[in-house]
């Protein structure tokens, strides 16, 4: 489990969360390590307004254990992504976590939509990577979920040597 920081203008945090739970699985996990791995890159040499915190994880596990290892710190976060499914050629695709953030999610489609791809944005639902340990565990964070158009268990590769 790895977590680092970039600190902003405020304390307030964006949580960007990926994981690596499953060996050689290509768009379910090192995706979404790929993409995390670029966005912590390209901040590095921008100001910003929040600070932003990294998370490489085992899914599920990791999340719950560093939600508990974190606890005082948690009220610093406003928003966040779980990274998940990432690498196909589908178009993007945006759960929207229980508290739905009308103003992140404005944002995200002014960052992914473009005339030519059909971008969804999904309504909230408890099923999913690692929302449902930031849901449940009581503190209920502004966490939704970033991927392709074929979200997990619903490629045939899913969970399989083939996930190349």
């Amino acid at each position: 489990m790895e977590s680092f920081s970039f600190p902003g203008a405020t304390r307030d945090e964006i949580l960007i969360s990926c994981h690596a739970c499953h060996p050689s699985l290509c768009n379910d996990n090192l995706s979404g390590v790929a993409l995390a791995t670029c966005l912590a890159k390209a901040l590095t040499s921008s100001s910003h307004r929040y600070s932003y915190r990294f998370l490489f994880i085992p899914g599920t596990i990791g999340s719950i254990v560093w939600l508990s290892r974190n606890e005082p710190q948690l009220h610093r976060i406003k928003h966040g992504l779980v990274l998940a499914c990432t690498g196909d050629r589908g178009n993007s695709s945006y759960k929207k976590s229980r508290m739905a953030l009308p103003r992140l999610t404005v944002q995200w489609f002014t960052c992914f939509s473009t005339p030519d791809r059909d971008t969804r944005s999904g309504t909230f639902s408890p099923n999913g990577y690692d929302e449902p340990p930031v849901l449940f565990s009581g503190h209920h964070l502004p966490v939704g979920c970033f991927s392709r158009r074929t979200p997990h268990g619903q490629f045939p590769e899913y969970h399989t040597s083939a996930d190349d």
